[in-house]
This record gives C-alpha cells, structure tokens and sequence, in this order.
C-alpha cells in the first residue's frame, strides 16, 4: 500500500467553497482515482486541513496524478488554500 499527506491551510472564509467542490468533484478526476485504486480523506482542524490518500502502489497513484484534467483542478483549488507541505 501506497501512503501521502498533505497539509493545507484554507483561505479565510473559504471553507464552505472548498467542500463544495469536492462534494461535486468533477467527474474525470473521480474517474482516474476510481480507475487506480485511489482514494483520500481530508480532515480539517479550525483552517487547516490534512489530507491522506492511498493507493495500491506508487505506480497506482503516479498513474492517477497524470490526468490532465489535474492541472486546472488544482489552479482551481489553490483558490481556497494555501499549499504547506506534502510527505511520501
């Protein structure tokens, strides 16, 4: 088993916009984690938030993160976060 971690810190007041849009992930992104065996969690503490995914393999999750639908989802997010740290 695969294993990462992120850490976040939301924008202010963006919370409610940032779990919308994972509530309505966009398809082609819960397409390529469902395809590979990928999936994450997200816990928020106050404004920051931890996330964890998984996968079956590195190669898995490698696989997943080449979508290229990726980049512009990520543009989007960065609307509601700032980025702090990310660990294999």
């Amino acid at each position: 088993m695969y294993s990462i971690g992120m850490a976040l810190t939301l924008r202010p007041g963006a919370y409610a916009e940032y779990k919308k849009a994972h509530d309505d992930l966009w398809p082609e992104i819960a397409a390529s984690m469902a395809d590979n065996d990928v999936s994450m969690a997200i816990y928020r503490f106050g404004e920051n938030l931890i996330i964890h995914g998984v996968a079956p393999t590195e190669a898995d999750w490698d696989t997943s993160r080449e979508a290229p639908i990726l980049e512009k989802w990520f543009e989007y997010i960065c609307g509601y976060t700032w980025f702090i740290f990310y660990s294999y």
